[in-house]
């Protein structure tokens, strides 16, 4: 039972580290809560112009305006076919993720 403890703590921690979900223990403040907001309505931002035009992926000035997405696709090459394919479907998938990991 120990060892299964362990064995899914790890899972978690380094699926928070996969996805750069922050730790509960690092909870925004009240100076961080509008942080939090803002990145949430950014994030929504970016999901409804990839959704209306997913070709964004490839445009270069639009990847340096939005860096957090540019750092994502260079991770997950696999995440502009994706997104070029069925932005709607790939979105919901990674806000389901963020809700069960525990991530804003």
């Amino acid at each position: 039972m120990a060892q299964f403890k362990r064995t899914m703590s790890a899972a978690v921690l380094a699926a928070g580290l996969a996805f750069g979900i922050p730790a509960r223990a690092q909870a925004p403040g009240a100076a961080g809560a509008s942080t939090a907001g803002s990145m949430q309505s950014k994030r929504a931002q970016v999901e409804a112009e990839l959704e209306a035009n997913p070709s964004l992926v490839d445009d270069p000035k639009y990847l340096a305006a939005h860096p957090r997405l540019a750092r994502m696709l260079e991770r997950h090459p696999e995440a502009k076919g994706k997104i070029k394919k069925d932005p709607k479907r790939f979105f919901e998938t990674m806000n389901r993720r963020r809700r069960l990991f525990g991530g804003m």
